[in-house]
Formats: C-alpha cells, structure tokens, sequence
C-alpha cells in the first residue's frame, strides 16, 4: 500500500496526510507485513511512533509469526523497540519456530535490545519449538555478558531443550570453560540427564576437554553414569583416543572395567578403535583384559585382531591376554584374524604362541578360514611358523584344502598340498577336493591337485565322479588333464543306481561331441551298460537320432547287436519287492500299530472335548485302518500327501430306509428315505463330503480333511456277507463274522456322507461303508498288505497321473475284490507281482468298459452291488457348469511344494531344463504369493547369467507391499459374524500376498552361489530351535534384500519406509532375515538404533546360537556406531535466520 511503502523510507510527513486520509493502518502486504513491521524493521523511530499514534496494531504478526516488536528486536533497534515495549507490545509473543523477541535479540548478539526487554518484563525462560531457550544459545554461543543479564534476570539454569540438553551440557560439548564455570556458579546441575541419558560430564570427555571434565567432577558430577546405551564418561573418552581426560578419571579412581549395555569395556573401545596408548594407560590401570560382551563373549584382544590393530595386539600380548579365549562361535583372535587375512595380527598372534589347530564350535581351525578367504600370505605364516594341522577336518569333514579348491584359490592349494594335506581326504558326502574343484570350474586348482597325484576315481555318495562333472559342466580342458595326466578311469560308472558312464554321459548332453571323441581315445569302454536298463552308449544315441556319436562309437566298434539286460522273472520281481517292502516297515505289525495309534488318537480327540453336543468324532481313513497312509517308509509317519481323516456324525438326525427299517418308533416320517443305487434321495446339501485344512510336504505335516456325516438306521444289504457269496469267498471266516458284528455295533454306526453320483450332487447322501472297509484292512496280512500298498502307490502316483479320476479308493476296491477271489495259497511273497498285475487288469476292464457307460462307472462297489465307483471329477461339463480350473494353476497349499522344487533346482550345480524352470515359477498366484515368484525369478535370472532380466524384474517389484495378516483392529468393526467366516479367510489369503514366509525341510542347507555374498549367506536361515534339516525363507526380505544389492535402492524413500516399519515392530513380529536386511543396509544411525533396541532379543538369540551373518552384522553395527558422529552434535542449536521470516523488501 502507499502507507506502506512511506513507512518503508521514512516519510513522516506522508504517513502522517495518508493517515489522515483514512489510509488503513494495519492493512498487510503480500508476505503478512504492515507498516508499522517494515517501519521497525527500517528502525523508522518517528515513523513507527506516528503509527502507534495512530492505533496500529502493536502486536499484528506477519505470515511467519513476527511482530514488529520481534523484528525490531532482530535488527537491533532498541529504540524502537523501548518504544514499542513503552506503548505495551507483548513481550512474549512467538513466531512460527517460537522464538520470542527476546529469543532473536539474544541470538543476534543486541545487549541493548536484550537489557531493555527484559526491563519490560520479557519472559527469559520461554523457548522455541525444539526446546531450547534464550539461555541455551547463549551458553552455545559463549556470550558470557548476555548470560550474565540472563542469570541476573532468573534465567533457569536447568532449563531442558527438547533432547533434555541444559545449557551446561551445550556449553560443556563446545568446550567452553568460562562459561560451564559461570553456570555451575549460577547452581547449574552436573548431574542433569539428557533425553539419551547422557551428561554434561559425558559430553566434555568424549570431547576431550580434560579441564571441564576436572571442573565437573569437583562439582561432585556423578562419574559412572550411564546413558542409554550404557556409555559412561570413561567409556566415552577412551573411545575417542583423550588420555588426559581417562588420566583425570584414573585419579579420581573411576572404575576402569564400567561395561555398556552390551558389555564392552573402555579397554574393548580402545582395543577396537586402535587407541594404542590408551590401551596401555587403561592396562596401567589394571583394566581387565578378560572381560567379554555380553551377547558375542568376545574381548579386547579378539575385536583389536579383528580390526587389525597389529600395534594393540602386540600390547594386549604383553599383558598376558587370553589368546585361547573364544567368542560364542567358537572363533579364537587368530581365527577371525586369519579369516579376514590380517597378517600383521596373525604373525603377533602366532610369536606370543596362539593354538593353531583350535577349533570353532563347527569343528574348524583358523587354517581353514584363510585358505576359504583365499589369504595366501596367511596361509602360509599358520603353515610354516606354527605348523598348523593341515588335515584339521570340520563336524562336516570339510578340510582347508577342500575350502581352497572349491574357491579356486590354487595358489593356497599349493602351498596346502606342500604342506602336505591330504588331497584324497573326503568330506561328509563323500566330495573331494578334486571334485569340489571341478565341480566349480577350478581348472588351475584342479592342474594342481592332478600334480599332487590326487585321486580322481573317488566317487562322492550323492554326486558324480570328477569326469562326470567336468563333462557335464562342458569344461574341455579339465576333462582333458584327467584323463591325460590323472589317468582318471574313463569306464567309471555313478553309485546312483542308474549306473551311466562318462562316455554314456556325453552321448546324453547336447554338444558334447569333443568329449565322445577324447574318451574314445582313451579307449573308453564303448558297450558298457547301464546298470539301471542295461543301455550302452549306443542304445542311447540310437534312440536320440544323434548321428555323429552313432557313427563314432559304430566306428570305435561298438556291438551294434547288444542286448539290454533281461527283464527279471515275476517271481524274482516279486521277491526283491517284497524284500523292500519289509526293509521299509510294511509289515502286519506295524499295520496293526498304526490303526492301536489311531484308536488312541480317537480317544484323545473325544477325551479333550472334541465331542460337542450331539456331535461325535471318527478317524477314518488310510490312518486308522492300518495300511496306505505312508507309500515310503513305514515310521509311524503319514505322507505329506497323506491326510488324516476326522468324521463328525450328528447323531441328532437319523435316516431310515423305506422298506427295510426296522426301528420300533420313528418320531418324524420326513426321516424316511429312498435308498437307491448306494445312495439315499435327500435334497439340499452340498455333493462335499470333506473340508479340508491345509498339509505341507514342507513343514512334513499332513492334512485334516473333516467329514460330516449323519446316522442311517441300518445298512443296505451288503454283498459279501450274503448267503450266496459267503460260501464263495476266499476271505477268513474269523474276517466275515467281524464284519457281520461290525453291521449291529453301535461303535461303528452306518451313517450317510455329503456325496453324490456325477450330475446327482444336491440330490442325494452316498451310504459309507468306512467302517465296514476299515474291518476288512485291518485284518491284512502282511503280503496283503504289500499288495495293496503297490496298488495304491501305482494308482495315485503313476495311474491317476495319466488318467483323470482314478483315485486311492479305487484300489482299495481292487483289493477287495482280490481278497474275495484268491485263494489263501497265493498270498506269498513270490507271487506280489502276479496278484498286483491281476488287480491292474480288473482297472484296466473298467476302465475300457466306462466308455460305454453315460456316468463313467469303472468298478462296483464292493460292500453295495448296487452302487458304482465312478472316474472322479470326470463327468462331462454342461452349459450350466463352471469350466475347470487352468491345469497348470496351483492350489494355495500348493504354493509349498513349488517354492520347494523351484529352491532345489536353484540350489543345484546347473539348470538342464530352464523352460521347465519357468513354466514352474509362472504356477505361482500372481496375487497370494507375489514376493515369492518374483523373487524366485530374479534368482533364476541371476543363476542364468540374466543380470539385466534380474533386475527388470526387481525394478517393477520395487514398492509392493505384503500382507501382513487380517487387520482385525479394523475387521472387528467392518465384518459381521456372519461375514467372518472361512471364505473371508480365504479371501485374504488369495487376495493379498500372504504367501511369502516358508519353512522348508531339506537334507542340507541350499546354497545359492550365484547371489551376492550377504543374501547368500542370509537366505536361507537354519532353524535350529526347530529342526536339524528345517530352514527359514522370507521371501520378502530376500526381494528387497536384492534390491537394495542389484539396484542400489536402500535410500529412497520407500526402502526407509520399510526400515522403518522394521525398526518400529514389537520385538517378535519381525524375523532374522528381515532385521539382517535392515541392519546391513540401512543407512540411517538413528533407525539402527531403534531396531537393534526393537530387536536385540532376536539378535542375541541368534548370536548365541552362533549365527555368524548375525554375528557380522552386530559387529557391524557396533562399528557404524562407533565411526558415527558425535552424540554432542545431537545438541547443538540451530540458528534462526531472518530470511525464513520474511520475503524480501
């Protein structure tokens, strides 16, 4: 306005005609300014006093808060701001960041401004937005006359900024000795605490500030406080290398041993940080050398050798430290120095006489790290100057000379077979040195071992010979060393049972036609038979059309007349079957054990309450009649495809058929049923007849399918138990009359389940006969039992994979009817095979003849002759039903069993078949298990050598977000109960990524050497609580884990948003892979803070359970926290500039 721009210059004389002319005094510029603001800002005496004349607002604020007094306070004019004070401005109004005029007066250094305020009666204790008042900075400042106006006016000493800094502590960090003397005389406390828990006292010593620290303890500042972490005074100044402050703390005989919250002493900060001369001031002290942190158990002399502080080292030596002294790994100073190739430590180490054959708690010395880590120099000081144990094998067998050779470090390799280690020593598994470096493509490793004479024939138990591996892996040149120079047995056949040769090998891989050529030379045995089909090389190529090896071995006088071997006689089949049957339990007794341990089960489900109302509780099924619930071993154990089956029947409605029932009264005639064909007609439920949870062959649990069923009078006539059959049958007397009992018993009652023929479902109930069927398996004898054991296995694991709807039940009525029609002679062992092929034929008739029929019906029931077994799920789809479901989709219990078969593919040495790999991963849901599919796939890029694809991949995955459960803060007040149910269960699970943490069981751990080293040794994680062969995969944290490793994404803001969320969980809600991930990659000091604090029981479990990715990133942490800035820097105050006020003029 024009009043505006005449108070902004000074015109008095027209402010004053403006005024008169009703101008608007207070009327605001853009910014919020008035004039009586710009006037004071211009320090316009007589101008600002014409405005006050005038009734100016005194105390309008601009758009940051400002008032004209605050700004004249800001610019020094202390006449204008008596004036302004004189005229009853308020003294205490605050800006936007809540500073007062006094605030910026004392900020901006005018005394003058500052005297007349507080004559006014400004409050001196007021403070800004973050806490801190007049007094603080100009304790921060070092003003020593504007504190003393402060403390004459009653300025608070004490007063607490927002991290709970005093001005003590502000001016006890900066290092200003006049002013900490001026406080404490104003009775400024010592002992007041941060926020953080730190003091003054801790401040001035990580400063360095010896004669402040003295000042402070004279005023009896309490020496052994500790801060948040644990950090004392002491512990803080010999962190940072102050010896005269630790001197100063000596004198006043501090406790030299004050451990932090983790356990580390000053003498383990010093050691770690390198501080030689405070290592030897604190020893002078008699610090304890032994003392160990709480959670790792190591000391000062094992973090100084990891460090490599070679001069510590040789001090802590000299004091006697414990050079045995092992940390919760197992690992001594001289492993860690040896595996992080610290010579200087090493050859210290081995003067002042460390073990070098100790071991960790997994059996390996410090000789074996240095040669995995490819450290020569260090190898070679273990070998020479403390004749390490070269052969040292680890609880897994493994050697230093397997580590080195399976890295390719050759050099080592040499200087460990001068050493003379045993190149021929075999791991766990059988792998030799030869073979681990072959295996991983070591040519030069390999030359090397050959030199030694190591022998190439031996023949890992789970792995091919070194030949076979080198020609897989088409690694031309080594396969031409071992059979040049190893004279490796080119006729060598697998352990595996399938017996193929080197030459058999490379007839079966593509392109390998150099390696037929080089055997062939070597006079490989070109008619050696497979030991499996009795197929010589020959055979193979014949039957693959490869013309070049047919011409090769045909020109290398390969029998072109040879026989495969000859198919074994019935009876010799029958007995080896038998034979393997009986080495894997199926026998009687343990039949007759398994259906003793469902009865018991029964009783238990009954006796805890399962029994509700009128509901009762069966086990049926393969589990409690003895045979088929395992088609492996067996142990007492169902198959993971195995379920366990629970029938409820409601005994509360009963059904009676018309006609035959024989009941004395019926309450409801609506009971009455038509029973036809094994069902009854009864409309209106669901053709189901079981609910079932989900098992996992991962977590090796079954599944619970839960049958409903309702009781019926009586049962239908039943065919083997009829007079004409009777004198037929070749079933047991003592069988048949069990079952005749079994018909009148009231613990077997017939019952009626939710199942229809195809096209009846909704109309009728199918009458079960499970306990009829249990009666008639349980009294199997043990060739019986093998023979229905076969079936099954035939039925479901290869039949019913070829053709749709031939199921288990299906051979149970083979079984059945073999029973019916055999007599007892035949049951011997030599005659397994004839019987099962028997029971095939009736299957194979019933299935050519169910083309003839509308329903597909193949057998007749066996207890009901009326009634039919039908191909399941095969009826032929009309308009009105749903299509089936994609074949290659996958149910969501499902999902276990492809992340499990996609992990072992993965983990193997090379992927045969990657169109497999894909079509395997593309059955994973696109929603339920997001993370885990793209996860999968960008390993299976990276195992590929398809890094651009990999990261395309994790690049449109950056930002997903998983399910983390259903919200039932929020459920509970947006679904009904009549809502919240399974479906809705399910709903989540299938809408959201819900499936993406997996505990799998595997012999060993899977090993991804393809990944990047963190990820690699994170994922998976042995889950040792749970068992020796189960692992932990979190998805999840593995995709962004890779992320964070390929596209470097671990600052933006959604990797620290998901840091964050991390970091604030409830201890237990987040797991080790996700806390690792957060803590290697995070970059922010205070987040790691809080997710170490979050967290540390997790942590410490897994350190004390000697996880050593948990162990290296603790150390790592520790590190980034001793390396990071200052915790005085925390305090310091900021100062308020006057452009974040006020626009320009």
């Amino acid at each position: 306005s024009l009043l505006y721009l005449a108070a902004s210059v000074g015109q008095e004389a027209i402010v004053q005609r403006l005024l008169q002319a009703q101008a608007d005094v207070n009327l605001k510029a853009a910014d919020g300014d008035s004039s009586l603001h710009v006037a004071a800002r211009n320090g316009h005496y007589h101008v600002v006093k014409i405005l006050i004349e005038a009734q100016a607002d005194l105390d309008i604020q601009t758009k940051r808060g400002a008032t004209p007094l605050y700004i004249a306070a800001m610019r020094g004019h202390h006449e204008v701001a008596r004036l302004l004070t004189s005229a009853q401005a308020d003294l205490n109004v605050q800006q936007v960041h809540g500073a007062t005029a006094l605030y910026i007066a004392v900020q901006e250094g005018h005394r003058k401004v500052i005297e007349s305020l507080i004559n006014a009666g400004a409050d001196v204790n007021i403070k800004i937005k973050s806490g801190e008042g007049p007094l603080h900075y100009a304790s921060q400042s070092n003003l020593h006359s504007l504190v003393d106006i402060l403390l004459r006016a009653y300025a608070d000493p004490n007063i607490l900024q927002d991290e709970g800094a005093s001005p003590l502590i502000v001016a006890c960090q900066l290092g200003h000795l006049g002013m900490v003397e001026r406080l404490l005389s104003a009775m400024a406390d010592p002992s007041v605490e941060s926020t953080a828990g730190f003091t003054a006292l801790h401040l001035a010593a990580q400063n360095g500030h010896h004669r402040i620290v003295q000042i402070l303890m004279n005023a009896a500042a309490e020496t052994v406080h500790k801060d948040w972490q644990g950090y004392s005074p002491l512990y803080m100044a010999a962190q940072n290398g102050h010896t005269r402050v630790v001197q100063a703390f000596i004198a006043a005989q501090v406790n030299v041993d004050l451990q932090t919250k983790y356990g580390a002493t000053p003498l383990y900060i010093a050691a770690g940080k390198g501080k030689n001369d405070m290592v030897k001031l604190l020893l002078g002290a008699q610090a304890n050398m032994d003392i160990k942190r709480h959670m790792t158990s190591d000391s000062p002399l094992y973090i100084a050798s990891q460090m490599n502080n070679s001069r510590v080292v040789e001090t802590l030596v000299k004091f006697q430290a414990d050079l045995s002294s092992q940390i919760s790994n197992g690992f001594t100073p001289l492993h860690i120095a040896a595996q992080e190739g610290h010579q200087k430590v090493v050859n210290v180490l081995l003067r002042a006489g460390a073990n070098a054959s100790l071991r960790d708690f997994n059996g390996f010395s410090p000789l074996y790290f240095s040669a995995q880590n490819g450290h020569r120099k260090v190898v070679d000081a273990l070998v020479t100057q403390a004749n390490a144990d070269v052969n040292i094998q680890g609880f897994d067998g493994e050697t230093a000379l397997h580590a080195a050779s399976q890295l390719g470090h050759h050099g080592i390799v040499q200087v460990l077979i001068k050493a003379l280690s045993d190149p021929d020593v075999q791991q766990l598994h059988g792998c030799t040195a030869i073979y681990l470096a072959v295996q991983n493509g070591h040519s030069k490793a390999v030359d090397v071992l050959i030199e030694a004479q190591a022998d190439a024939n031996i023949q890992p138990s789970k792995c091919s010979p070194p030949l076979y591996s080198a020609i897989l892996k088409n690694h031309r040149e080594m396969v031409e060393n071992l059979i040049i120079k190893s004279r490796v047995d080119v006729n060598q056949q697998r352990i595996d049972g399938i017996g193929d040769s080197p030459l058999y090998l490379a007839v079966e891989s593509d392109n390998r036609n150099w390696a037929i050529r080089m055997l062939l030379h070597a006079q490989a045995d070109v008619n050696l038979q497979t030991s499996r089909l009795g197929w010589s090389p020959l055979h193979l190529a014949s039957h693959e059309g490869c013309l070049k090896a047919v011409k090769a071995l045909v020109a290398a006088q390969a029998d072109v007349d040879l026989a495969t071997l000859s198919d074994p006689s019935d009876s010799d089949l029958s007995r080896r079957l038998h034979s393997s049957l009986v080495k894997s339990g199926f026998v009687h007794s343990r039949a007759t054990l398994q259906s003793a341990v469902s009865d018991v089960l029964q009783q238990i489900l009954r006796q805890r309450g399962v029994r509700l109302s009128q509901e009762y509780m069966f086990i049926v099924g393969s589990y409690s009649e003895g045979w088929g619930n395992s088609l492996t071993c067996f142990d007492g154990k169902p198959d993971v495809e195995s379920d366990i089956d629970m029938m409820q029947l409601f005994v509360g409605r009963k059904y009676h058929l018309k006609g035959s029932c024989q009941c004395k009264s019926v309450p409801d005639s609506e009971n009455f049923v038509q029973y036809e064909n094994g069902h009854i007609l009864c409309s209106g439920f669901a053709s189901s007849p079981a609910r079932a949870s989900i098992g996992s062959i991962l977590a090796q649990r079954p599944a619970v399918d839960q049958v409903s069923a309702c009781e019926l009078c009586s049962y239908p006539p039943v065919l083997p138990l009829q007079p004409a059959r009777l004198v037929k049958s070749n079933i047991p007397e003592r069988t048949l009359r069990s079952l005749q009992a079994a018909l009148q018993s009231p613990d077997f009652p017939c019952h009626v389940v939710h199942a229809a023929p195809p096209g009846q479902g909704g109309e009728q109930l199918r009458v079960s006969t499970t306990f009829l069927e249990n009666r008639l398996l349980r009294s199997l004898s043990t060739i019986q039992g093998q023979v229905f054991v076969t079936l099954k296995y035939l039925v479901k694991k290869v039949i019913g994979r070829r053709v749709n709807g031939v199921k288990a039940y299906h051979a149970k009525t083979l079984v059945f009817r073999l029973l019916d029609e055999t007599p007892a002679q035949r049951w011997q062992p030599d005659q397994l095979v004839s019987l099962v092929r028997q029971a095939l034929l009736m299957l194979l008739d019933g299935l050519e003849n169910s083309n003839l029929t509308a329903d597909n019906r193949i057998l007749t029931h066996y207890f009901l002759n009326d009634a039919g077994l039908y191909l399941k799920g095969s009826a032929a789809l009309t308009a009105s039903q749903t299509p089936l479901p994609d074949p290659t989709a996958v149910e969501y219990h499902q999902i276990y069993d492809v992340v499990c078969e996609a992990m072992l593919l993965l983990s193997s040495s090379a992927v045969k078949d990657t169109e497999f790999l894909a079509r395997l991963l593309g059955r994973l849901p696109d929603r339920a298990a997001y993370s885990t599919r793209e996860a999968l796939r960008a390993m299976a890029g990276l195992k590929l050598g398809y890094e651009s694809t990999a990261k395309r991949i994790l690049l449109h995955s950056l930002g997903h977000q998983t399910g983390r459960g259903i919200p039932w803060s929020t459920a509970a007040s947006e679904v009904t109960k009549d809502e919240a149910t399974t479906e809705y269960v399910w709903k989540h699970l299938n809408g959201c990524d819900s499936a993406f943490k997996f505990c799998l069981r595997f012999d060993r751990r899977p090993v991804f050497e393809f990944l990047p080293k963190f990820p690699r040794d994170v994922f998976p994680t042995f889950l040792q609580q749970v068992s020796v062969t189960d692992y932990y995969m979190n998805f999840d944290a593995l995709l962004r884990c890779l992320q964070f490793e390929l596209l470097a994404t671990d600052t933006t803001p959604g990797a620290m948003a998901w840091f964050t969320d991390v970091a604030k969980r409830q201890s237990g809600d987040a797991d080790l892979q996700e806390v690792l991930t957060a803590l290697h990659f995070c970059p922010d000091a205070e987040l790691l803070d809080e997710l170490v604090s979050s967290h540390e029981s997790i942590v410490s479990e897994a350190i004390n359970a000697g996880c050593s990715e948990a162990i290296r990133e603790w150390e790592r942490f520790l590190r980034i926290k001793q390396s990071a800035a200052s915790i005085a820097d925390q305090v310091i105050i900021e100062p308020i500039h006057e452009e974040q006020l006020h626009t320009a003029d």
